[in-house]
């Protein structure tokens, strides 16, 4: 119980540092494309990786808050079996589908690890001279998270949502 109660603790003060940085990531989007707009509609000029930098910080922004929303089992879900079980199930069925969700979590983590190490072999630059593949870091970072979370979902039954709303 000490262990979980650990991984809980870290994963609090990962929330917390995931929060921090999609707060860091809009705000920086904001910036960057109000500074676009200026810079274009005043001076007839801009910044040339504007655009490219914007897109990138998207995808962080998109997986961070997915990840934040796994966090807490709010994220988008298709139900069409579940709320039919009776509720004497739907702790085990619940914990069975977070497992499930590991190790899809691990699987895509894995691929998307390969994928990053390719981006790397084999480098492009996304925007700035900043390669490709660091923009890219942010998906297995994802799926890593992401998995370990329905890891513990797993293990301790927790963050399940009352499904019979």
């Amino acid at each position: 119980m000490r262990f979980i109660n650990s991984i809980k603790s870290f994963d609090d003060s990962l929330a917390v540092v995931e929060k921090t940085i999609l707060i860091i990531i809009v705000f920086t989007m904001i910036a960057m494309a109000v500074t676009q707009i200026i810079l274009r509609n005043g001076f007839g000029f801009g910044i040339i990786w504007t655009d490219s930098f914007i897109r990138a910080l998207v995808l962080w922004a998109a997986l961070i808050s997915a990840m934040l929303a796994a966090r807490t089992n709010e994220h988008i879900k298709i139900d069409i079996i579940l709320h039919k079980i009776p509720d004497k199930y739907l702790p085990l069925i619940t914990q069975l589908l977070s497992l499930f969700v590991f190790f899809i979590c691990i699987v895509a983590s894995y691929y998307s690890i390969q994928f990053v190490i390719v981006e790397q072999k084999f480098p492009s630059t996304a925007f700035a001279e900043v390669p490709t593949w660091i923009c890219a870091l942010i998906i297995p970072i994802f799926f890593i998270i992401t998995g370990l979370r329905y890891l513990l979902f797993s293990i301790t039954g927790s963050h399940r949502v009352d499904i019979k709303q």
